[in-house]
């Protein structure tokens, strides 16, 4: 699922870099933010009604303080409570490839290749996070060493 939303996060990136169009720009970093933000807000909200035992009060609460509004919190606690769990693979996991990506792309600065990357990403198929960022660590100390940037 991480993959997936990785996937759409990117879309938004190469549509605002192939755009001269700068309010088209903007748009796409709306995009891009509001869909980082989204599923790590239902997977926190999430943890919140099913370990901690939130109620609609605390969901708005807590969406208030992140400033989101709480307009959404009786909604979104109906939402997850028919499906427990379902944003978490959502959220996480975007989160998890979105961060690969960007420390990639800071570390390797020019020497990043998107296609590789994305290659390497999902060269062994379905995998679980442990076994994908041993993957990414050894994918980045290859080329770290080839590019002669010091890493970890």
């Amino acid at each position: 699922e991480g993959w997936a939303m990785y996937v759409e996060l990117a879309l938004y990136g190469y549509a605002k870099e192939l755009s001269d169009n700068n309010i088209f720009a903007l748009v796409m970093d709306y995009m891009y933010a509001n869909q980082l933000s989204s599923h790590l807000l239902e997977t926190r909200i999430d943890a919140g009604i099913h370990y901690e035992g939130w109620g609609v009060e605390e969901i708005a609460k807590y969406m208030d303080k992140a400033g989101y509004g709480s307009d959404g919190a009786a909604g979104l606690y109906k939402l997850l409570i028919e499906v427990p769990t379902q944003y978490a693979s959502y959220g996480y996991g975007k989160l998890v490839f979105n961060n690969l990506h960007e420390e990639a792309k800071k570390v390797l600065g020019g020497y990043y290749d998107e296609v590789e990357f994305n290659t390497m990403l999902i060269s062994s198929g379905w995998i679980n996070l442990a076994e994908l960022e041993a993957q990414y660590d050894e994918y980045m100390a290859v080329k770290c060493y080839e590019a002669g940037i010091e890493w970890k």
